[in-house]
C-alpha cells in the first residue's frame, strides 16, 4: 500500500514540480538583486505558516488522498509563487521609481 501512495504522489507531484522550480529560481533571482530578508520571509511565512493553516482550514474538507495532494500543491505552491512574483514587482516598482 505504501508503495501505491508513493505512485499516486509521483502522479500528481511530477506534472507539477515546475511550480516549485519558479518558486526557488524566484527566490535566488530576488537574493541575487541583494533582497535576501523578503525572499527569507516570504518562503518561511508560505511554506511553514501557511501550510499549517492549509491543514487545519482546508483538508479536512476533502477525504481521499487525492485530493490531499492536489490540495497541497495548488493551494501552497501557487501562492509561494503568487507572493513572490508580487515583491519582484514591487521591488522592481521601487528601484525604477528611485
Amino acid at each position: 500500500e505504501v508503495i501505491t501512495c508513493g505512485k499516486l504522489a509521483m502522479k500528481y507531484f511530477c506534472p507539477f514540480y515546475f511550480i516549485l522550480s519558479i518558486l526557488h529560481g524566484l527566490s535566488g533571482a530576488l537574493r541575487g538583486v541583494g533582497k535576501s530578508i523578503p525572499p527569507m520571509v516570504v518562503l518561511l511565512l508560505s511554506l511553514c505558516v501557511f501550510r499549517i493553516f492549509w491543514i487545519w482550514l482546508v483538508l479536512p474538507h476533502f477525504s481521499t488522498i487525492e485530493g490531499v495532494y492536489l490540495s497541497g500543491i495548488l493551494g501552497t505552491w501557487g501562492c509561494d509563487d503568487h507572493h513572490l512574483c508580487l515583491h519582484g514587482k514591487v521591488a522592481a516598482g521601487r528601484q525604477t521609481a528611485g
